[in-house]
């Protein structure tokens, strides 16, 4: 893949980029991993732009409040409008000072995600899998590994991807990446 930027003056117009995270309700989690986003956004020619208001307002689990924040996730949808590529952070995650720019990594045709395929939580993920396949059916890729919304890499040929269908969330722990 090339090094260049995704501003680079050897593209024939000018891409719009941005670097986008939660900031709804954890104060202490988003106010220590945005200041970080900011500097690598800024080193890759990104603006960084945190989600600060709920607008898509769906909980799957009424007595479990922080799910529907998950879901606001969602709002890439629009987001996708304003910006040619889009990289997704969740506010948990800390990037490395020396890290890549990831619209470099992946190319622009592609949606790159992190895939959870081991480990100690693999028995958590296979009840999503299966959730969301009762409501939705048989899924073929998710035999290929699980997928997590922490960290996504998307362009505009992706924004259906984030389109909000109630009827079709699932009831389960993690109903954004599970969704998506």
């Amino acid at each position: 893949l090339s090094r260049l930027s995704p501003n680079s003056a050897a593209s024939s117009e000018a891409m719009s980029v941005a670097l986008v995270s939660l900031c709804l309700n954890d104060r202490k989690q988003w106010g220590r991993s945005h200041p970080i986003f900011e500097a690598y956004a800024e080193r890759c020619g990104m603006v960084f732009v945190p989600i600060t208001e709920r607008r898509i307002r769906m909980n799957p689990r009424p007595l479990r409040p922080r799910l529907g924040l998950y879901l606001e996730k969602l709002q890439l949808r629009d987001i996708l409008l304003d910006y040619d590529r889009v990289v997704y952070v969740d506010a948990d995650v800390l990037i490395h000072p020396d890290a890549p720019s990831l619209l470099e990594l992946v190319p622009e045709e592609r949606f790159g995600c992190v895939r959870e395929d081991i480990g100690p939580l693999a028995w958590k993920r296979r009840e999503e899998i299966e959730a969301v396949c009762g409501k939705l059916g048989h899924i073929e890729e998710w035999t290929k590994g699980y997928f997590n919304a922490g960290v996504m890499v998307m362009s505009k040929v992706h924004r259906e991807v984030f389109e909000a269908d109630r009827d079709s969330i699932p009831r389960c722990r993690w109903p954004d990446q599970t969704y998506i």
